[in-house]
């Protein structure tokens, strides 16, 4: 039983040793859970076993309301006899109690589980964090266990303290030797992996107050660890928008003038650019849509934020909406918003309406990103 914290690459390693499992004779089949959005779009895991020839089924488990666990193991089941790997893709509200009471049913199969940290919600109880584990490490006395998170991307502490609650009761469980982490990234290009160490440097820095003993320090590596840059190929400069207003108009502009750029590279169609939101008013939504229609774009290329983990675009246009959010969970979404992007991305920061962009501490943060980043204030 392992885990391996980080994004940036993790669903990579996991779809590789799914792949090992399933091509070895006579292995038991490898059922891997998967929270996600339910617009999400990313087919990884399909295209990787499809290459590999592995056969599989998806069952897609709407929420806890209607697929209880026990639900859940029937069509699990026939499906084992079939097919070598079963993908179950969970969307609505799930919570960690409804994972260890599935887990309890398959006792006989590999787990794989993606993006576990949907599941860590902040009034999630120490003891409910055990019982996952204890049942993982059962099950992988006779099959192989790997789970996957990375909390930068999904982290909605009440407290500072809690994210050491999680990581204090991870350490206690499990052995050094079952904990991995991701400490470079290969995902995106140079200038982007910059920017994205220096959004978790911060992230670090926010949980690393004066006083924390070296005991948390150590646990709070283990499930938000450092990453530095890996890549050393270059692409286009990262451009941050700050519109300081809630001027829909100019943000329609700034998009429209950004579409036609990126659609400047003949290369480049539909399926190359996404654009990113997060519970955009609908005003915006709306503008943003009408724009798209009358130039004859797919409107479906604008994704929520919830609707995006793991999957990855060569361009990306992040539309982000200040301050409905206190600034830890602003962040978190604006840094998944951003690592969708592999080669390219534009940022447009906007305010709510009737306020202003101005937070000392996210403006603070986009300022240590002058020297990997063109920002525009409007």
């Amino acid at each position: 039983s392992s885990g391996i914290n980080a994004e940036y690459g993790k669903t990579v390693l996991l779809c590789g040793k799914i792949i090992q499992i399933a091509k070895t004779s006579g292995a038991d089949v490898a059922v891997l859970f998967r929270f996600c959005g339910e617009d999400n779009i990313n087919s990884l895991y399909q295209e990787g076993f499809e290459k590999a020839d592995i056969k599989y089924m998806e069952i897609n488990a709407v929420s806890e309301e209607t697929h209880a666990s026990s639900e859940l193991y029937a069509p699990i089941s026939d499906g084992k006899t079939t097919f070598q790997v079963i993908i179950v893709q969970v969307t609505g509200y799930s919570n960690l109690t409804w994972l260890t009471e599935t887990l309890k049913l398959l006792h006989d199969c590999h787990v794989f589980v993606d993006d576990v940290q949907l599941l860590m919600e902040y009034d999630e109880k120490p003891e409910q964090y055990k019982d996952l584990v204890d049942i993982m490490k059962g099950i992988s006395r006779s099959h192989t266990v790997r789970i996957a998170c990375d909390l930068v991307q999904h982290w909605f502490a009440n407290d500072d303290r809690d994210i050491f609650v999680l990581a204090n009761t991870l350490s206690k469980h499990l052995s050094s030797s079952q904990l991995g982490t991701l400490s470079k990234n290969l995902r995106n290009t140079c200038d982007l992996s910059k920017i994205l160490s220096i959004f978790r440097n911060w992230f670090i820095a926010f949980y690393s107050g004066p006083g924390l003993q070296t005991e948390s320090l150590n646990a709070l590596q283990m499930v938000l660890p450092e990453q530095k840059p890996g890549h050393f190929i270059h692409g286009p400069k990262t451009v941050i928008n700050i519109v300081k207003t809630h001027n829909i108009t100019l943000v329609n502009d700034i998009l429209h003038t950004e579409l036609n750029r990126i659609r400047y590279v003949d290369v480049m169609d539909d399926s190359d650019i996404s654009i990113v939101h997060h519970n955009l008013d609908e005003d915006v939504l709306r503008f943003v849509s009408e724009t798209l229609e009358k130039r004859c774009d797919g409107t479906d290329m604008i994704l929520d934020y919830g609707d995006c983990f793991s999957a990855e675009w060569p361009a990306v246009i992040v539309l982000h909406q200040t301050g409905q959010h206190r600034l830890l969970d602003d962040m978190v979404k604006l840094y998944l918003q951003i690592s969708r992007a592999r080669v390219y991305c534009n940022i447009v920061l906007f305010s709510e309406k009737g306020k202003t962009v101005r937070n000392s501490y996210m403006l603070s943060l986009l300022d240590k990103l002058r020297d990997c980043a063109q920002i525009i204030i409007h």
